[in-house]
């Protein structure tokens, strides 16, 4: 009679930088998905269309930041807005969530909008 033996073979395979995603469907078009690890405890997924980075999430300590690419055809460079909230200084108005070029230095007014990453815990 044979001994039979059940062996489970497991396979770890660390990645240095990125995995790209191919034909990702959001909205009617298609995209490609860049996954970035920068290693200093930060994820950054980038949405790319014909080579192009559209759209730009970094999720991070802090929480999710967005990023999107502003198309200038009239300029001799495009641009990038973040997602960013009013804070009240610099006479913005507290609470107003808008795209922004600019980064957001103390005291201009404005902050990123970062979305919390992870469970939270409610009474309700």
């Amino acid at each position: 009679k044979l001994m039979r033996i059940k062996r489970t073979i497991e396979e770890i395979i660390e990645l240095a930088g990125s995995v790209n995603l191919e034909s990702v469907n959001i909205d009617g078009k298609t995209y490609e998905l860049s996954i970035e690890n920068s290693g200093n405890e930060q994820l950054s997924l980038k949405f790319s269309r014909n080579k192009h980075v559209e759209y730009t999430m970094q999720i991070g300590e802090k929480g999710i930041i967005f990023d999107r690419h502003v198309y200038r055809p009239n300029h001799d460079y495009d641009d990038t807005e973040s997602l960013q909230i009013t804070n009240g200084e610099g006479g913005t108005t507290q609470g107003k969530i808008l795209w922004n070029k600019h980064f957001p230095h103390k005291g201009r007014g404005y902050d990123f909008f970062e979305v919390p990453f992870g469970p939270t815990k409610v009474n309700y």
